[in-house]
């Protein structure tokens, strides 16, 4: 079983409103299922076809998959950025 491990961590914060939109946290690299779990906050209209949380291998992909992902459903990011939020172990 993969667990979260806090340590690395990344918020797509809105600039303006200082509201966290969606995060990325990394995973054992153990995990076969990927190396990075990644979630939407932002309120949106969710079914079960379409779930959440999500992971991914590569980082920079997983970033591009939340924006292209909160795009797509009417999460304005134009003031959003990703920030990293890692906690020292």
């Amino acid at each position: 079983m993969c667990t979260l491990r806090h340590v690395e961590f990344w918020d797509l914060k809105d600039t303006k409103t200082g509201k966290v939109l969606a995060w990325i946290a990394a995973r054992p690299a153990h995990c076969d299922r990927g190396r990075y779990y990644a979630n939407v906050e932002a309120e949106h209209w969710k079914s079960e076809s379409d779930p959440w949380p999500r992971y991914y291998f590569r980082l920079d992909y997983a970033k591009e998959e939340v924006v292209a992902y909160c795009a797509a459903k009417k999460i304005d990011t134009s003031a959003a950025e990703w920030v990293d939020v890692t906690e020292e172990p």
